[in-house]
């Protein structure tokens, strides 16, 4: 399909002309893409909308693990002193055992 364009300013055609042939460009394969970036802004930025409300999701999940495995080091630490006691055992000894069992 053609698009006849009337009454642009000689400056305008001047600037296009010049960005055009800065990127190697005939006056109408530039336009033409120009065209092309024009027709996909709005589907562009609902998908930037979109990412976003995802990116967002992510954040929150992230966070929401953070806290979890936050709670979960505490119970631990519980969880271990609550065995030296039990145990008879020195939490410093108790500790030094875990550590030596991981690593």
């Amino acid at each position: 399909m053609d698009v006849l364009v009337r009454g642009v300013s000689p400056v305008i055609v001047k600037k296009i002309d010049r960005i055009a042939k800065e990127n190697g460009m005939s006056r109408e394969e530039f336009l033409r893409e120009q065209f092309e970036v024009i027709s996909i802004i709005d589907l562009l930025e609902e998908q930037k909308r979109e990412f976003d409300l995802v990116m967002d999701d992510v954040r929150d999940l992230l966070e929401r693990n953070f806290e979890l495995l936050i709670n979960m080091e505490e119970k631990y630490s519980k969880m271990v002193k609550l065995f030296a006691l039990v145990m008879d055992v020195e939490l410093e000894m108790l500790s030094e055992y875990i550590e030596k069992g991981s690593a």
